[in-house]
Order: structure tokens, then sequence, then C-alpha cells
């Protein structure tokens, strides 16, 4: 019960139109963290993110994750369900985590998509470059995976109207 005075007021002071902007992180048990001290888990859990998506246009989520575990994929699956438009994460979510977005229509409202650093590799960037789950993406952050000049070059060809960043 300790989330609903926070989230009662970020949703308070948001208007139609706003951008909410959360940090939070994902341990590797699943539990949903703000600021080091609040656990927003039961609120994602048991809120319909309709109750809480008509009060912004935009939701801007930076995600720190301590490592990939499938307690926290099912985590992040409950976080995308807020229609998560901008989608920056912290962490090394490795080949597995690349695929786990790829697959999920979770997401499907992401704009951009920071996976900068997260060690998701030539097989990672494949699934995120093929996935159909992303109809609304606009930007795409894969600096720091590794991958070749010959992959980037194929992206953008298949991808011509999504910026890359490598």
């Amino acid at each position: 019960q300790r989330y609903l005075p926070v989230i009662r007021g970020i949703s308070s002071t948001f208007q139609k139109g706003d951008t909410l902007s959360l940090s939070l992180k994902i341990t590797p048990s699943g539990k949903i963290i703000l600021d080091d001290t609040c656990d927003l888990t039961g609120f994602f859990n048991h809120h319909h993110s309709s109750q809480v998506t008509d009060q912004y246009d935009h939701f801007a989520l930076n995600l720190s994750l301590g490592e990939w575990t499938s307690d926290a994929q099912e985590a992040l699956h409950r976080l995308g369900r807020f229609g998560v438009t901008d989608l920056t994460i912290d962490g090394k979510i490795g080949v597995d985590g690349a695929k786990y977005l790829a697959s999920s229509e979770a997401f499907a409202s992401l704009e951009r998509l920071d996976l900068s650093d997260n060690n998701i590799g030539p097989e990672g960037v494949q699934a995120i470059a093929q996935s159909p789950n992303f109809p609304k993406l606009e930007s795409l952050d894969l600096s720091s995976n590794d991958i070749s000049s010959q992959t980037q070059d194929i992206l953008r060809q298949q991808k011509a109207s999504i910026r890359f960043r490598f």
C-alpha cells in the first residue's frame, strides 16, 4: 500500500498530452522499485493499464536491471502493458532478453528503444530488427553491443525508417 500516495501524486499532476517519466529498478526476483525504497510491484500487478494510461500520452521508462531472470522478464512484461513509448534498459539483458522483447506484444507502443551496452550480440540484434512487434519504433540505440559494420549496413537498409545508433 506504500505505493498508493506515490502513484496518486504522479497521476494527479498529469494532464492529457504530458509525458510520464519514471526511473525504475527491476530486481532479479521481479520486484519493481522506485527510488531504491518504494516497491511498486503491487501497483503494476493489480492495476489495469487503462486506469493509468489515460493520464498521459507518452511513458518514458528508464529501467535498471540487476540480471535477466524469468521473474525480471515477467515484471518487464507488466510494465509494457502500461503503454511504454520510450524504453531505456540499463543492464545486461543479453540475447535472451533481446529475444523476449522482440517476441513480446506488450511493447507495441514503443517509439524509442535504447539497448546500448546490453550484451545482446548479433543474434539479439537480429531478433529486435526483425520483430513485427514494434510498429511505431522510430529510434533504436544498439551502441556498445559489438555489432559489425556489415550488420549495421544491413539493418539500415532493412529498416530505413528507423534512426539507429551503433
